[in-house]
């Protein structure tokens, strides 16, 4: 081949710029080769960012301090279940209905596969040609499941909280959340609504439709291997100061522990609060002593402690802060230190004074009242 010989000929050039944006973006098809209606390219830009505002609004919940990120990743994965399955019976529909999808007749027979007709925004040909359709119905519950779990997955993931407090950089954030969902809308698009068309040899064997499930498969180990991170570290820790694990049995015993009785994390982190307030029997972070220069572990037990509770009559206390606001208001008595403030061993009487509503007392903590169960 010579040196005026281009890379790509025309019609090879053609055929990268139709091929190369449905490979890297998971299956929507934006350069058709011939002029289709705006609505073509419109519907696929809308299902291709369909994930994105579902998973959006169950982080939208969460940055609000509406929902839990648990809970935000569930409705997020259920909405985009609904949303599949919706789009895979609408599919469904279409290929029942006696309309059908009529080539457009041109010369140039190597393009004549991709030109189609179309006579509305939302008509049987348009929805056959945007959304592929699955095989099987298994294939159709399947995968509309696994879009649902990836959603959430991906929404629980990406929550800007989260990643803030990995890299400590808006910037940083702002740049993994938004093409992380680029990355989960290009999995979610080819799981449910279109394959990219690989390579022939293997096109011919995907008889199970598994093309579709590449990219997912790869989102998924992505996920699976950052949260594993963290069990991994402790179970080095625990291998060091314990001893090797003899066997895949004790393995498998020590990921159950870590998963059911342990939080692993930051300190900073919002989930460290939330084991907190779940009782989680088992704390463990690691931190830097920036003074020293070494690396600290913490390791945090839910314990039981033993709490004194008392009870006050209430006519005792009542008087004690008639007492206050005559001694301050009328006798006009400003002495910080006068007797009747004083701590008295039965009536509590510096307490339950300071505990008055101000300005007669200066309570540290005052709240509604409270029923404490004795028995």
């Amino acid at each position: 081949m010579g040196p005026d010989v281009p890379l790509l000929n025309d019609y090879k050039q053609e055929f990268f710029l139709k091929r190369f944006p449905q490979t890297v973006l998971g299956g929507p098809r934006f350069k058709l080769g011939y002029c289709a209606p705006p609505y073509i390219y419109v519907n696929q830009i809308i299902l291709f960012l369909t994930p994105w505002v579902l998973g959006g609004i169950g982080t939208l919940l969460y940055q609000l301090d509406i929902m839990k990120d648990y809970y935000t990743a569930a409705l997020s994965g259920g909405l985009m279940l609904v949303t599949a399955l919706i789009l895979q019976m609408t599919n469904l529909n279409a290929r029942q209905k006696t309309v059908t999808v009529e080539r457009m007749q041109i010369q140039n027979t190597l393009r004549d596969e991709d030109e189609y007709e179309f006579s509305s925004c939302v008509g049987s040909e348009t929805v056959k040609f945007i959304i592929s359709g699955k095989k099987y119905i298994v294939n159709t519950v399947f995968h509309s499941f696994l879009a649902g779990v990836m959603c959430g997955l991906g929404t629980w993931y990406l929550l800007p909280n989260r990643i803030t407090l990995l890299f400590s950089n808006i910037g940083g954030t702002v740049v993994i959340f938004v093409f992380g969902w680029v990355t989960i809308c290009i999995g979610e698009y080819s799981l449910i609504i279109n394959t990219a068309t690989e390579t022939a040899t293997f096109q011919a064997l995907d008889t199970y439709e598994i093309t579709a499930l590449m990219r997912p498969f790869y989102i998924f180990v992505f996920i699976a291997v950052d949260l594993a991170h963290r069990y991994t570290f402790k179970l080095m820790v625990d291998k060091a100061s314990l001893g090797p694990v003899e066997n895949f049995e004790e393995l498998i015993n020590y990921l159950e522990e870590y998963e059911s009785d342990w939080y692993i994390g930051l300190v900073s982190d919002i989930e460290w609060q939330q084991a907190v307030l779940q009782e989680k029997p088992y704390l463990f972070s690691l931190g830097h002593d920036p003074n020293m220069g070494v690396y600290t572990g913490r390791v945090l037990t839910l314990q039981e402690l033993l709490v004194q509770v008392g009870k006050l009559n209430d006519e005792a206390v009542r008087g004690q802060w008639a007492n206050l606001s005559w001694e301050l208001l009328y006798a006009t008595n400003d002495d910080e230190e006068r007797y009747s403030i004083q701590a008295h061993p039965i009536l509590l009487r510096n307490l339950t004074v300071q505990a008055a509503d101000p300005p007669l007392g200066y309570p540290v903590y005052s709240s509604a009242s409270l029923h404490v169960p004795l028995l």
